[in-house]
């Protein structure tokens, strides 16, 4: 069965995202997840029964965390770097999710799930990190249904125009990396 298990079951069983989700969580940054592809990427790699993770076009580590005291981009770039010092081999994307409204138009998140609630597509709405005894946990607002059955569908929760989610799927062209994937438009 496709459920939240066997998706943390595919994290555990992966060494390289194990050693992310241990760097990430050496960073001690609050409300901190690795988000997204990082994960969807990984479900649709093994449904498609792909023995390598997939590589080529924009693959990042989505890092997010909330801290609203501290709104400043630049605070994302260093934190990039200083991952990237620990894990060269990770693309690491750092974001501040308390400061993501300002660029989305939204109103203000209140947690970094609240943020990932929101995302353009339902199948993009997860999340992962390690808690304090080395579990991993996985956030899913929306559910992981559509991850799991490969489907890619807009968000009704995000408020984005709906040209926003048919240009991203444009310039994502998911179906080529993974053609078993549906888009719902």
């Amino acid at each position: 069965m496709y459920d939240e298990k066997f998706i943390i079951g595919l994290i555990k069983q992966d060494d390289w995202m194990m050693r992310a989700l241990e760097t990430a969580k050496k960073m001690n940054l609050p409300d901190w997840w690795l988000a997204a592809g990082f994960i969807r990427n990984k479900v649709w790699d093994s449904l498609h029964k792909y023995k390598a993770r997939t590589t080529g076009g924009k693959i990042d580590v989505d890092f997010i965390y909330f801290e609203p005291l501290n709104l400043r981009p630049e605070v994302d770039k260093s934190l990039e770097i200083k991952l990237l010092k620990q894990m060269p081999e990770v693309p690491w994307s750092v974001s501040n999710q308390a400061r993501m409204h300002l660029y989305t138009g939204e109103e203000p998140h209140f947690s970094s799930i609240d943020a990932v609630s929101k995302w353009p597509e339902i199948s993009t709405c997860v999340a992962v990190k390690m808690d304090d005894w080395g579990n991993v946990v996985l956030g899913a607002p929306l559910g992981v249904e559509d991850v799991v059955k490969m489907v890619v569908r807009p968000n009704p929760r995000c408020e984005r125009n709906p040209q926003v989610f048919k240009e991203r799927m444009r310039q994502k062209d998911w179906q080529k990396r993974w053609p078993k994937v549906k888009v719902l438009l």
